[in-house]
């Protein structure tokens, strides 16, 4: 099986032709196939198609000052981030602050800083944040990339999105998202 260039593909289909086995094989291993990765040719190339990751846990975002939450999620290897977020499921309920951050350690902020999801009131459910709607938390604040942020990751990776409160919550949950693009 080989690949073939359109305009050698095109020969195999014209009018009164009778195309072979063979043929159809070309015709099927030029083409792209997202199911089998995606991949063509060895120049680097981008699949065109975004994929997501969401928390399979839900955040619990219910205790008292400076009790942190911490989602984790796999970054597939050969992606690059193009964005992530949190939205909120089950409304808060308390006056604590409720900051967000993004990194490759625990408490690292290597990818998103610390930003306000909440600032002293409820976020109620469907609330979100993220990097590239631009979407805001009840803190009036969105989620922003670090300028020179490792977006790209060659090996498989784990994102820590962390919430942090400031004060008692008794209620709510948040689940967090990452999107990403294959790069060949």
């Amino acid at each position: 099986m080989a690949t073939a260039t359109n305009s050698v593909l095109k020969t195999y289909f014209n009018t009164g032709d009778k195309p072979t086995q063979q043929n159809f094989f070309d015709l099927l291993e030029s083409n792209l196939n997202l199911t089998d990765g995606g991949v063509m040719g060895a120049a680097a190339v981008v699949t065109g198609l975004e994929q997501y990751v969401k928390s399979a846990a839900i955040s619990q975002v219910v205790g008292t000052a400076t009790d942190l939450t911490t989602l984790n999620l796999t970054q597939p290897a050969g992606t690059v981030l193009t964005d992530i977020g949190v939205v909120c499921t089950t409304a808060t309920v308390g006056s604590a602050n409720i900051i967000i951050r993004v990194g490759t350690a625990d408490d690292g902020e290597q990818i998103c800083v610390d930003k306000n999801f909440c600032s002293s009131g409820v976020v109620a459910i469907g609330q979100s944040m993220s990097v590239m709607n631009g979407t805001q938390g009840e803190g009036a604040q969105s989620l922003a990339f670090v300028a020179a942020a490792p977006y790209y990751s060659a090996a498989s990776r784990t994102i820590h999105i962390r919430s942090q409160i400031s004060a008692a919550v008794t209620a709510g949950t948040f689940v967090s998202y990452i999107k990403f693009m294959k790069i060949v």
